[in-house]
């Protein structure tokens, strides 16, 4: 999955992604009291064990994600 669809979910799925608070090609996405930078390379293809990551960061089940 691409980063710019993983981005896409998320923000349905509730989470607010602000991109001018990460630093070079990174993003801040919060969700509840919870916050995570992630890099925002739009056309790469991430590992979904990457994607599985950001969502046990952030207290999300990635079932419902991905």
């Amino acid at each position: 999955m691409k980063c710019r669809e993983f981005l896409k979910r998320l923000r349905r799925y509730g989470a607010k992604i602000i991109e001018s608070e990460g630093k070079g090609s990174h993003v801040m996405i919060y969700f509840g009291e919870r916050r995570v930078s992630t890099p925002f390379h739009a056309g790469v293809d991430y590992d979904p064990r990457f994607f599985k990551s950001i969502c046990k960061q952030l207290g999300i089940d990635p079932t419902e994600i991905l």
